[in-house]
């Protein structure tokens, strides 16, 4: 087992981040919790779909109709209708497909809702007590290594000025 890097002041910031990075790619929410991210820019992490017949059926090219006046012939207007006719051999098996997708992305996307729920524990069993302040009014792990961050950062701020 590797040693606990634990931050206690802006020197071991690289290499604790390091250790937190590795542990967010590992369950693949790197993305979601990088502090480097601007918070409107963050992606956010989607619960994968589960795929419906009317799913199926939205993607199919509508029905058009033409309408005919009484006594004057066809018309410019056209109606567009969903076509609600039964799933097609291929729809069937499009249906299918993204079934299993789905199930193989939902435990994917579980791990990945565990770690998040976890990740703040380890950030705060990870860091000294002189940083923990920094994150109690946080409630998730973004926004403790964004807070972190910023302190580091006003931290080296002082240390130049």
């Amino acid at each position: 087992m590797a040693p606990m890097i634990i931050l206690s002041g802006p020197d071991d910031w690289d290499k604790w981040i390091g250790v937190i990075r590795t542990k967010a790619n590992a369950a693949g929410i790197w993305p979601y919790i990088d502090p480097a991210t601007d918070e409107n820019d963050r992606p956010v992490l989607q619960e994968p779909h589960y795929p419906t017949v009317a799913d199926i059926k939205a993607e199919r090219p509508p029905l058009t109709m033409t309408g005919l006046a009484p006594g004057k012939g066809p018309t410019a207007q056209s109606a567009t209708l969903v076509n609600m006719s039964p799933l097609t051999l291929d729809e069937v098996e499009e249906f299918k497909m993204r079934s299993r997708i789905n199930m193989q992305e939902t435990p994917k996307y579980n791990r990945q809702i565990a770690v998040m729920r976890n990740l703040p524990i380890t950030i705060q069993e990870t860091i000294s007590r002189t940083y923990l302040c920094y994150t109690l009014k946080c409630n998730t792990a973004y926004e403790m290594l964004r807070a972190l961050k910023k302190r580091r950062r006003s931290v080296l701020q002082s240390k130049i000025d």
